[in-house]
């Protein structure tokens, strides 16, 4: 079944003809996101690869965010229910907006002393990074304080302007008049417990017991392509007391020299000089290595597979490759299913893996190998093509062989929505069958929809 998880997400409302989606526009001199106010409106049966082609809409569900919503209060009704929740020492404070909202810790009552630090530790952190100019209580109790008092350690880190973060002199010394550009997660959590998804999060604090400092490389900013930009030097923090501190100094983004022209990275020169992905994994792949080198490592990413080995091994490295098929709205004939049933046992480690993306994986295949395995996987009516690398890779829609409209619809969209993003190039037919494509043809409004983005 589908999920939001993907970077753009499309649904099939059968009652409605079209779909309104607000165009991304780029990102604000702020580095939030800007939208058009006035939505787009596309006819559905035609233009959906279009609409998917054309909008951007990062969609995470805040499964993490460990909060309570109370849903349905009237507007009558919002003093008398934040009062409420006030003065039973709760707080909605910050809990949306463009700020810190939760800070989250495993929250187990499990006495260990790593346990016990990450959880005070996130309670300190909150308190630093609260509002602190009174409008919240002004607002919903009239101004009256209920709260306790804070530790002596969050006061000082609140004030502490080692990093020149803080704004002097305003009521609001760490967000100033402004706040954030865009809303911000942080998590703390321990070595092994998995109860915190710290990756969906801005940053990630874990507890090392028995390491008394934290490396952090600081943010400072956007570069101009819009990526994050880190300082290659971390700087090291005392944990005992600084820990707040080095999370206020890293949540404050600070904007770069933009004069300073950004330095590209090894992989985005790799892909410049590959000749469309093609060079140097051609070479590589006749060589009688068992492994191959860097630059194809990056490469054959976008032919569908990953370079392993077995980090636990001592000694010569034995290395060999994954593969993952790509399969749109999760559908694989008879042929292709037992093709990969076939190869699991013959050239990869006798399993053969199915992911949540309605994919296949294919584990253990050696580099003299690959081009068997690729060619039988393509010659029979697969793909591995765009499954990994940096571009479009599945396109999800319920696989379920459900004769409705609506069901039908959303598995032609994802298969048409597949197709026009996939690459054109040729390169992966030219790696694994030589050159010789082997494939459908296309319906007309896919190469239609690919001819109207090349003259934008």
């Amino acid at each position: 079944m589908a999920t939001t998880y993907g970077a753009a997400t499309t649904t099939v409302v059968p009652n409605d003809p079209e779909i309104r989606v607000h165009r991304f526009i780029g990102f604000k001199p702020s580095h939030s996101l800007a939208f058009n106010r006035n939505p787009l409106v596309f006819l559905v049966p035609k233009s959906t690869p279009s609409v998917s082609r054309a909008v951007s809409t990062p969609v995470k569900p805040d499964t993490q965010l460990k909060l309570s919503a109370l849903h349905g209060v009237l507007k009558k009704g919002p003093k008398t229910v934040m009062s409420s929740i006030i003065r039973s020492m709760g707080s909605t404070l910050g809990a949306c907006g463009d700020l810190n909202r939760n800070v989250l810790a495993p929250a187990a009552p499990i006495a260990g002393k790593d346990y016990l630090f990450a959880q005070e530790t996130a309670e300190n952190i909150a308190a630093v990074l609260t509002p602190q100019s009174g409008f919240y209580h002004d607002m919903w109790v009239d101004g009256e304080r209920i709260m306790t008092a804070e530790p002596p350690e969050v006061v000082k880190a609140r004030t502490d302007n080692t990093h020149g973060t803080n704004f002097p002199d305003s009521p609001e010394p760490i967000y100033g008049t402004q706040f954030l550009p865009r809303k911000f997660k942080i998590a703390v959590t321990v070595p092994g417990d998995n109860s915190v998804d710290i990756l969906t999060n801005d940053i990630a604090t874990t507890v090392i017991t028995n390491d008394p400092k934290i490396r952090v490389h600081s943010f400072i900013g956007f570069k101009p392509s819009h990526s994050l930009a880190f300082n290659r030097n971390p700087h090291v923090f005392l944990v005992p007391k600084s820990t707040p501190s080095v999370i206020r100094a890293v949540s404050t983004p600070v904007k770069p020299d933009t004069a300073t022209e950004t330095k590209r990275s090894k992989v985005e020169i790799i892909k410049e000089g590959s000749n469309y992905i093609r060079y140097p994994l051609n070479e590589e792949l006749l060589t009688d290595a068992p492994n191959i080198n860097e630059a194809a490592t990056q490469l054959i990413k976008f032919h569908g597979s990953y370079q392993q080995y077995n980090r636990d091994e001592r000694g010569a490295r034995s290395y060999s490759f994954m593969l993952r098929t790509k399969n749109p709205c999760g559908k694989v004939s008879n042929k292709l299913y037992l093709t990969m049933d076939d190869l699991a046992d013959q050239f990869g480690i006798g399993t053969l893996r199915l992911t949540t993306r309605q994919t296949f994986q294919l584990h253990g295949v050696l580099k003299k190998d690959l081009k068997t395995v690729m060619s039988s996987i393509i010659r029979s009516m697969g793909s591995t093509l765009g499954a990994c690398g940096d571009l479009n890779r599945n396109v999800l829609a319920p696989a379920a062989p459900i004769a409705r409209k609506d069901y039908l619809f959303a598995q032609e969209t994802a298969e048409n929505i597949a197709a026009l993003l996939t690459p054109q190039s040729g390169f992966y037919y030219d790696m694994w069958v030589d050159g010789e494509r082997i494939m459908t043809a296309e319906p007309p409004e896919e190469v239609q929809n690919c001819c109207n983005c090349s003259r934008r």
